[in-house]
């Protein structure tokens, strides 16, 4: 789908992360973020901010629980996600491997 560009995966210290099989495309490089650190993890601010929306809401069952979830998911614009996850070490880590 992304051929032609250089796509950036974070991914945490899990064992299941480094799978011996899995072949990478060139295009595809993985960053491993040090153990125990899911504040580095640009994703957790999305799922932070998420968590927050929904703290208080009482769902009747998970099929609402789920739509709510979609809901809030599909509510999410490119710069809103620029601005959770665009840490400055990050960005200037991809601009590195950019150029």
């Amino acid at each position: 789908m992304y051929r032609d560009t250089l796509n950036i995966v974070v991914l945490d210290n899990g064992r299941f992360h480094k799978a011996r099989a899995l072949k990478i495309p060139e295009n595809v490089v993985c960053v491993f973020l040090p153990p125990y650190s899911p504040e580095l993890n640009p994703i957790e601010r999305l799922w932070q901010d998420m968590k927050c929306d929904m703290a208080w809401k009482l769902f009747g069952n998970v099929e609402e629980q789920q739509n709510y979830v979609a809901i809030v998911l599909n509510s999410y614009d490119v710069q809103k996600i620029h601005s959770l996850t665009s840490y400055p070490y990050f960005v200037h880590a991809a601009n590195a491997l950019c150029s």
